[in-house]
């Protein structure tokens, strides 16, 4: 019987090993190219017990070369990515506190040695602020990456008194991108201020009517046959209401699309039919 993990092994030793031979091919390529197949995969569990070998590859790539920014955006959109796909209930929440801390560093690094900022973690807000205003749509990339993995940071450590007090922080990357472009990634950032309306406590920053505009312009932009925003809207905003109807007529309308009408984005349709089914099967517990 072969051993999965040795078998990891060696094919990232390969891989390495074929990155560092490249002439004519450019890292960033390669690693554009690897996303680019991860996202139209149509096994999750296969990306899911692929990832972190990709993960061990950037890190050592991103210790060789600590000031690559080509590496440091791979990385931590990496593991922003699988974190957020795969890492998001509550039994695998310590291993998503871990694997957000090191996406988290990769980000910080990222914006750092882009020049935006000298260090991240000591500039106030005020002078963050002054800073992302001076950015502009070609810096979209990286001011979205370091947000999110940031962000997922925060929200896994959410009875850390230190995670709360970068919110504000974060939130200025996030808000620069919603400026500048909020088509990007398929209006991802719609998404993410979708939910954070719906989960605030009430009196206290819920806003239920912004949740629902986000998580539109969501649907609206990503387009037909794109399901992440439907069962975010269903999990977030419906449950928010109390809207049991809504909730189910919603998830049954994702579990019922071939995940294969959006081939770009097919991972992503899979993770959500998954996702639905999971809600419907618990929604006497979500309600």
């Amino acid at each position: 019987m072969i051993n999965i993990k040795k078998e990891n092994i060696f094919i990232a030793g390969i891989v390495l090993l074929s990155i560092f031979n490249m002439s004519c091919v450019s890292l960033k390529d390669v690693v554009g190219d690897i996303v680019e197949t991860i996202e139209c995969y149509n096994d999750p569990e296969t990306i899911r017990q692929g990832v972190p070998t990709i993960l061990i590859l950037l890190d050592s790539l991103v210790l060789s070369d600590p000031r690559n920014v080509d590496l440091l955006y791979s990385a931590a959109n990496a593991y922003n990515t699988y974190c957020q796909a795969f890492l998001i209930d509550e039994e695998n929440l310590d291993r998503a506190k871990k694997l957000f801390e090191t996406g988290k560093r990769h980000g910080f690094h990222l914006f750092e040695n882009k020049g935006y900022v000298d260090d991240l973690h000591a500039i106030s807000v005020i002078d963050l602020e002054r800073t992302v205003k001076q950015l502009n749509k070609k810096d979209i990339p990286y001011l979205f990456t370091t947000a999110s993995v940031w962000m997922g940071w925060i929200l896994t450590n959410i009875d850390s008194m230190k995670a709360i007090a970068d919110l504000p922080k974060a939130f200025v990357l996030m808000n620069r991108v919603l400026e500048l472009d909020d088509e990007y990634k398929n209006g991802a950032i719609h998404i993410f201020y979708g939910i954070y309306f719906a989960v605030q406590p009430r009196n206290s920053g819920r806003d239920l009517v912004k949740s629902k505009s986000h998580f539109e312009k969501a649907m609206r932009i990503s387009g037909e046959g794109s399901l992440l925003p439907l069962v975010t809207f269903a999990e977030y905003y419906a449950r928010a209401t109390l809207d049991d109807k809504l909730f189910t007529e919603t998830l049954n309308k994702v579990i019922n699309t071939d995940a294969g009408i959006r081939p770009d984005i097919r991972l992503s349709n899979e993770i959500a039919i998954s996702r639905a089914n999971y809600l419907l099967e618990n929604i006497e517990d979500l309600f």
